[in-house]
């Protein structure tokens, strides 16, 4: 008969959740601490740690004055819950982000999504605070289509017009639904890269001119004729005015001097000029 083998399953860890005195994170902190840590087997002391290191910025000025002891957890703990589990501060936090979330300029699917993630946690934390959010879709949904860009605003209004009443889960599925699709007319890798000025002196900083001589000629070719021969040998460049000449060479981007390609004037050796 074979032997069972027992196999061990290693789960990651629960990472304990820190609070940094912003009324937005406080019910989520409150809630998971809680769970994980002050209603544990741990001791009071142990606990005591937890919480230190889990307060941040002014949450952990609350309690910084009070050594880690087992009789301290008890009074650190109804410290910080009397400060910060202010009802009426946290309501006014929650319809307050509620109302500031930041207005969409341009469609973006990251866009939408924040915005339905943002509005869903604001609306359970007051949900949380007893206030009757379910009863609020037709002040929510109008003041979270202030936010929208124009595009979706108007693929919203398009949906909602045959309903008299519109519910928030309605609004915020079709948002998630817009956010899939631009998400798939989106290329993937559009990379937006910013135009940056050239270098002074480089040929886009250059006025454009239109040249009366067309000539496409491969690398060895002449730019004036097309034949296989330096510029300064061309007879046709020679027999050219001088302002041809010059719309040749700098098309051509050869030396003015020299009129041999792969340098500048600046760099050139030559001690006369071939243009004449």
């Amino acid at each position: 008969m074979a032997s069972q083998s027992s196999i061990t399953v290693k789960l990651p860890t629960i990472q304990l959740p820190t609070f940094d005195g912003n009324y937005s994170g406080w019910i989520r902190f409150w809630d998971t601490f809680t769970s994980l840590v002050h209603e544990s087997d741990l001791s009071d002391v142990q606990k005591f740690h937890y919480l230190n290191s889990a307060l941040k910025g002014p949450a952990a000025r609350v309690i910084q004055s009070l050594g880690v002891s087992d009789s301290n957890y008890h009074i650190a703990w109804v410290a910080l819950k009397s400060r910060y589990e202010n009802s009426a501060a946290l309501r006014k936090h929650h319809v307050t982000a509620l109302l500031d979330i930041t207005i969409i300029q341009k469609q973006s699917p990251i866009a939408l999504r924040e915005l339905v993630d943002d509005a869903r946690n604001h609306l359970a934390a007051l949900r949380s605070l007893n206030e009757p959010v379910d009863s609020w879709d037709s002040l929510i949904v109008p003041i979270l289509c202030r936010k929208l860009d124009g595009a979706s605003l108007r693929e919203w209004e398009k949906k909602a017009t045959s309903s008299d009443r519109v519910a928030f889960n309605n609004f915020a599925t079709f948002l998630e639904e817009r956010s899939l699709y631009l998400e798939n007319i989106t290329p993937q890798g559009q990379i937006t890269v910013a135009r940056v000025n050239p270098p002074v002196g480089f040929a886009g900083n250059r006025r454009p001119f239109h040249s009366t001589t067309h000539v496409t000629s491969s690398p060895g070719n002449c730019p004036a004729c097309g034949s296989v021969h330096p510029l300064f040998k061309c007879d046709k460049f020679k027999s050219l005015p001088i302002e041809e000449k010059t719309r040749v060479v700098q098309t051509s981007q050869t030396c003015f001097n020299c009129l041999q390609p792969g340098h500048r004037v600046k760099a050139c050796t030559r001690n006369h000029c071939d243009l004449q």
